[in-house]
């Protein structure tokens, strides 16, 4: 891959961890708030699906099936074991907060990720966006049985359509195996059979910063037009999620000056993903006990997201510089 696309793809995730962010942190507005916090959740939308898709575009970029075990071995660093280390921190935070008692029972519940088709069930780890971790591994796993299927293209498109109109046409659970599958099969597809394709087109890059550099904003112009509008004509969040692939191959593709990716860019996009749920718990309390009443919704939700980028990026700071094996550890040197 040529260095302008990676980074881009780096930029993408920073950006799309960041509005993830933000749009768990809106709940500090109830049910109020206006236009600005109902753009704050919408902007969210298109964020969690780049994080399907990008993780399938790199797993079958270059597939090799002879790779499948070595991969597996090296999620458990990547993926299981920051899994564990987080929820387990999570686990005393949430007992601290009163959210929880100390038990074996709520010990394995708050470690668990669990969803039951037939009963339609589902039950979140302590740290709920940390489902994700697990629904991709389970994606990872069937690498057998998608790349059969990617390499039969007529067989695979059947698939994704069928499965894009389960998802839009039955109340399909959120956190099923077949609900996040069209969005990665979709990416897998592309990135097996069109990667160079595709990240020749998104080669493009000013070195310098002129005018044209501003078509970026141009594109969360769009971006957030797209994500308001969706709401106004009642747009199901399913059909949001199908459109989001459109807007965020344009959003790669227009973005042609970009700051330098520094470490922060690099490691934060998964260390700011798993935090910011229990700084939320931490801090939103104290932001709603200081300042409810003082100010706006919306000044509210900028108070709180606020403090956690600080707390998130300075403890990342802290952690990467000075201790590094712990830093690898808890982000799976993600």
């Amino acid at each position: 891959m040529n260095q302008v696309t990676s980074d881009k793809f780096r930029w993408m995730a920073f950006l799309s961890s960041i509005l993830i962010a933000l749009g768990h942190a809106t709940k500090i507005a109830g049910e109020t708030g206006g236009w600005f916090i109902s753009l704050c959740q919408q902007l969210a939308v298109p964020a969690m699906v780049y994080f399907f898709m990008s993780s399938a575009y790199f797993h079958y970029r270059e597939y090799d099936k002879t790779d499948y075990i070595t991969k597996l071995k090296k999620r458990i660093q990547t993926m299981v074991i920051p899994y564990a280390c987080w929820n387990f921190i999570a686990y005393f935070i949430a007992i601290w907060k009163g959210y929880t008692v100390l038990s074996l029972f709520s010990f394995a519940k708050a470690m668990s990720f669990v969803y039951i088709p037939i009963l339609d069930k589902a039950h979140e780890p302590i740290i709920g966006a940390t489902w994700f971790i697990v629904r991709i591994l389970t994606y990872e796993i069937m690498a057998p049985i998608f790349i059969r299927l990617i390499k039969k293209k007529h067989l695979c498109w059947m698939v994704i359509i069928v499965n894009y109109f389960l998802v839009f046409f039955t109340d399909l659970n959120y956190y099923a195996i077949l609900y996040w599958m069209p969005f990665y099969l979709t990416a897998g597809y592309m990135a097996y059979y069109y990667h160079e394709t595709i990240e020749q087109k998104l080669s493009g890059r000013e070195e310098k910063f002129t005018w044209k550099s501003f078509s970026f904003l141009f594109v969360f112009v769009i971006y957030g037009i797209f994500c308001m509008g969706s709401r106004k004509i009642g747009m199901t969040y399913d059909l949001e999620r199908f459109c989001s692939i459109t807007i965020l191959l344009f959003s790669m593709y227009f973005i042609n000056w970009y700051p330098k990716v520094t470490w922060i860019v690099k490691k934060s996009p998964f260390y700011l993903y798993i935090i910011h749920l229990p700084l939320i718990w931490i801090c939103g309390d104290w932001v709603g006990a200081h300042f409810q009443g003082k100010c706006s919704p919306s000044e509210l939700l900028l108070i709180l997201f606020g403090i956690i980028l600080i707390i998130t990026y300075t403890s990342q700071w802290i952690l990467y510089k000075a201790f590094p094996k712990l830093f690898v550890i808890l982000t799976g040197n993600r």
